[in-house]
């Protein structure tokens, strides 16, 4: 027998499309890239999701000039060391 709860993860649950919104609005040409563990609307709102290695693989493959990673605050600093030439626009 398998229980389910209707929770979510507390990190990511607290973006929104809104502030997707003003991300865009604060940092014009940024690239957002949002886990897949966001709410629906920021997926849909956000320029690609993935899981942790794609988000991380897509900046190294795509190098954006600008970026934002919606999820774990380390691990936008982890990619970040990995990516020094892409500016890291950081949510937290």
């Amino acid at each position: 027998r398998i229980m389910t709860w209707p929770g979510a993860c507390e990190v990511h649950e607290l973006f929104s499309a809104d502030d997707v919104e003003a991300l865009r609005e604060a940092h014009p040409g940024v690239v957002i890239l949002a886990h897949p563990e966001c709410p629906p609307d920021v997926l849909e709102s956000a320029d690609f999701a993935g899981s942790t290695a794609a988000l991380a693989n897509y900046v190294k493959d795509e190098s954006p000039a600008k970026v934002v990673l919606l999820t774990e605050c380390s691990m936008s600093d982890n990619v970040a060391a990995e990516n020094p030439g892409v500016d890291f626009v950081r949510p937290c």
